[in-house]
């Protein structure tokens, strides 16, 4: 994971992080090869009937594959399986992403100014939200 999390963010995740994300009120999805190599994950925080969607990522050499949909594609169904409602973050400018969101049906709802460190200092964060009865897909 730490590998993958490196690759794939200006501020990536330290170890001690992604390790802390391995308790109860957490839930990791993981993509991986028959051979069991981690391709990507997702971890989401839940709390009483919210998921935090707090980080996805997929190792480079494998994005545009779908291995990202199919991790959200399965945090969906186990939100739909509790009537949990879920919540992200995510850079405005990371357009691929953000139309991956909106084809599942998430909701921009709202922005955080200045959230994500970039090479430029900071840039905002759109906040999305996605109800099982308000999606689209």
């Amino acid at each position: 994971m730490l590998e993958i999390e490196q690759a794939c963010h200006f501020t990536p995740w330290s170890e001690a992080t992604l390790r802390d994300c391995f308790r109860q009120n957490y839930l990791i999805y993981g993509a991986l090869t028959e051979h069991d190599e981690l391709l990507g994950y997702c971890i989401v925080q839940v709390i009483a009937n919210e998921f935090n969607l707090m980080n996805i990522a997929v190792c480079p050499s494998h994005q545009g594959q779908g291995i990202g949909a199919q991790l959200l594609a399965r945090l969906l169904e186990s939100a739909a399986a509790v009537t949990a409602q879920i919540w992200l973050e995510v850079r405005v400018s990371n357009a691929q992403a953000i139309r991956l969101y909106e084809g599942f049906g998430f909701k921009v709802i709202g922005k955080r100014p200045h959230y994500y460190r970039c090479a430029t200092g900071y840039e905002d964060a759109l906040v999305m939200w996605w109800h099982g009865e308000h999606a689209t897909t």
